[in-house]
């Protein structure tokens, strides 16, 4: 399943496409521009029973910037998307913030009119993911990388694919004659890949109970979480 995951921002976004059965990131960018986006969910997928496909147009990303898997995957089936849920703390709200949540909701409306069901549209607060990710929800963003790293690390030493690590002290990046796993994650991208990580935990749990006929415990209120049911309450079953 390949999870497109959105940190929206309100003039570009952060955004990865991470492959939940490979363990792997099929696209990066770290500012897309939210127009350009908004169009690309709206008038560039193909709709498809089991997903949607995202396909940017043109020469606006450099081949580098899809992962060196296949040309295949330049127009990856999108299963679900997740954004950030903004929260109050009780402060005001500025102008980039409401511009951010109307963005969020323009992207989860072009991607359900595409072929997206409501249920596979998801909202994770920064808290939410940074808390199943690190622990705890004040972890800071050097602390959240790292955990996110030792989760990808743990994945292939236990899948025996440790030889997707890249060269050099900093295996996640690597170098250029052996570029690593995250090579293309930087900036906001960052943040877009710890939304679908928190949600590749929350569906690995899930599966496991299932398979076990155990009952799933939520990590968290899905009033909190609020994924893999976007906005499905709010719209009935339609």
């Amino acid at each position: 399943m390949n999870i497109l995951a959105i940190d929206q921002g309100p003039e570009s976004s952060g955004v990865t496409i991470w492959d939940t059965e490979d363990w792997a990131v099929l696209f990066a960018e770290p500012a897309y521009n939210n127009a350009k986006l908004l169009s690309h969910l709206s008038c560039r997928l193909t709709k498809r029973k089991q997903g949607l496909r995202f396909t940017p147009q043109g020469d606006e990303f450099p081949a580098t910037t899809w992962d060196l898997q296949g040309a295949g995957h330049r127009s990856p089936l999108i299963n679900m998307l997740i954004l950030e849920r903004f929260s109050s703390y009780g402060s005001t709200m500025g102008a980039t913030t409401i511009d951010s949540i109307r963005y969020g909701g323009m992207f989860a409306a072009a991607a359900h009119a595409n072929g997206l069901a409501w249920k596979d549209i998801g909202w994770m607060s920064n808290a939410t993911w940074r808390s199943m990710i690190a622990g705890r929800a004040a972890a800071t963003e050097s602390q959240t990388k790292e955990a996110m790293r030792q989760m990808l690390m743990d994945h292939m030493v236990q899948t025996g694919t440790e030889d997707r690590m890249g060269g050099g002290k900093m295996w996640w990046k690597g170098i250029k004659a052996k570029p690593g796993p995250l090579v293309h994650i930087k900036d906001h991208s960052w943040s877009a890949l710890g939304l679908a990580m928190a949600m590749q935990r929350y569906l690995d749990a899930k599966r496991r109970a299932e398979e076990l006929g155990t009952a799933f415990h939520e990590p968290y209120p899905l009033a909190q979480l609020n994924v893999a049911r976007g906005l499905y309450d709010m719209v009935g079953t339609r």
